[in-house]
């Protein structure tokens, strides 16, 4: 476009130029302008194309990567809903296995507070949960069992083993009973003895 102003300059500047020469000289100078502008353009324009479509492949590839990463959590979450529902499952089987259990059976802590009773102590004993809930089993003590029996007993579960004997426990009502007793340790996950399981059977 420079040369061509120079061109332009040269013939202009000459004496006589004609004005339709002239004209055409300005009307060469313009197309050439012009035609320098929409090259221009076009180049710019192809760069931004060429921008735009890597800037396109880098949001698909981005837009991949999180698709495959949400589909990998999906997955998880619908195995870990899976475990989590075969394990409230396992937990009610359990749950209605003890409550409904012909024999009576007591949960207590570690320091051998009652925790759970099911239906069959309240069938057996005469008292409710709530009359035993926070209560020490000695409640049902009659008075016919050594002493000595009961620290045998609770030195062989707080040392991790299981203790098998009968009693003659109370009622609510005074009358006695024979129970045939087995009671044994809870560990949790590490190991550690968290609280006591006693099954009775009324003999």
């Amino acid at each position: 476009l420079a040369g061509w102003a120079v061109v332009a300059w040269t013939v202009v500047s000459k004496p006589g130029i004609s004005a339709d020469w002239l004209h055409f000289v300005w009307m060469l100078l313009g197309a050439t302008a012009l035609s320098a502008l929409i090259h221009n353009f076009r180049v710019r324009a192809f760069r931004d194309y060429v921008s735009t479509l890597d800037s396109l492949e880098k949001t698909q590839e981005y837009l991949f990567e999180r698709t495959n990463q949400l589909q990998e959590i999906t997955q998880r979450l619908t195995t870990v809903m899976k475990e989590q529902r075969w394990a409230e499952d396992q937990l009610l089987k359990l749950y209605n296995a003890v409550e409904y259990s012909a024999s009576a059976i007591v949960i207590t802590d570690a320091e051998g507070n009652i925790e759970y009773v099911n239906p069959r102590v309240t069938e057996l004993t005469g008292y409710t949960p709530e009359e035993v809930l926070d209560k020490n089993p000695r409640m049902w003590k009659s008075g016919h069992t050594e002493p000595e029996e009961y620290e045998r007993l609770w030195k062989t579960i707080t040392s991790g083993n299981v203790w098998r004997g009968e009693f003659r426990n109370k009622k609510k009502n005074g009358e006695s009973y024979w129970a045939s007793a087995s009671i044994s340790p809870i560990r949790n996950s590490e190991g550690v003895i968290t609280h006591f399981i006693a099954v009775e059977e009324d003999i």
